[in-house]
């Protein structure tokens, strides 16, 4: 083989590995990038829900036995202050539902999608704590999850 040869595949197998290198860091930027604004988002949503029910808790009007001891995706779950901003144009729809630390589950009504509920997501209803975001699976349908605790032995997702 030639020098000139070898030199032209050399300088092609560099552009080529610069190039892979290059398509792999930004991947992984804009990948952390989109995951940070989600993750944004989760929380914007969730402080505007929590802030509903804490105000409505305040007020007496929402009690652990009232918002616990419906059924899942009762008609009811807007009395507690469980409704969700709608999405924006063209965005995904926005999916909510309230635990207690039994494990009990109140989800927004017309709900298509029960979003899944850890050991640790009944944890943090019941014990408290920081919020949490997580990726999770329901079905075949992939969900970036904020669990939240609201109210006493109650947490948002």
């Amino acid at each position: 083989m030639s020098l000139r040869r070898r030199l032209a595949l050399l300088s092609a197998l560099a552009v080529a590995l610069a190039v892979l290198l290059a398509s792999a860091l930004v991947y992984a930027l804009v990948r952390d990038r989109l995951m940070s604004d989600v993750d944004e988002d989760l929380r914007r949503q969730a402080e505007g829900v929590a802030g509903r029910i804490a105000g409505m808790e305040a007020a007496g009007s929402l009690s652990d036995a009232r918002v616990l001891g419906r059924p899942p995706n009762s008609a009811g779950a807007q009395e507690f202050g469980l409704t969700l901003p709608p999405p924006d144009p063209g965005g995904p729809v926005a999916l909510g539902q309230l635990i207690s630390a039994d494990g009990h589950v109140v989800t927004v009504p017309g709900s298509p999608i029960r979003i899944p509920v850890s050991g640790a997501d009944r944890e943090l209803a019941a014990a408290g704590g920081e919020p949490r975001i997580e990726d999770a699976q329901a079905g075949d349908t992939s969900l970036r999850v904020l669990t939240e605790p609201v109210a006493d032995g109650t947490a948002l997702q």
